[in-house]
């Protein structure tokens, strides 16, 4: 990302705190930094000469973060899916393997998991 009214958000940093690394400070107008806490991110004062990001701007931040973290958790979800369908294909290979002439032929779609 690059300069936002005088400030630079960089992606390490953003991509730090969407690991859950603590919150992100970001300089704001001192007037608003009293209001400007969120989840992954928390305003503070900016010096005289810097203008600071606006709350909006650090909203859009915040959610940038929850976002990131949203995806990752879908993707871990998604990933144990992938293990537990490859755990339940490799346990009906083995039993198809002692089944010998007798076993089913394994095909796509036909493993079904009724465990509740």
């Amino acid at each position: 990302m690059g300069p936002v009214a005088g400030v630079i958000l960089n992606y390490a940093t953003i991509n730090s705190v969407a690991q859950g690394n603590g919150k992100m400070t970001v300089p704001v107008h001192p007037s608003q930094s009293m209001y400007a806490t969120y989840s992954n991110v928390k305003g503070v004062p900016a010096p005289d000469e810097t203008a600071g990001l606006s709350l909006i701007g650090l909203k859009i931040v915040d959610t940038i973060i929850e976002n990131i973290r949203s995806a990752r958790a879908a993707q871990r979800s998604t990933m144990d899916g992938m293990d537990s369908y490859r755990e339940l294909l490799q346990k009906f290979q083995r039993a198809q393997q002692g089944m010998g002439p007798y076993a089913p032929k394994l095909s796509s779609g036909l493993v079904l998991d009724l465990t509740a």
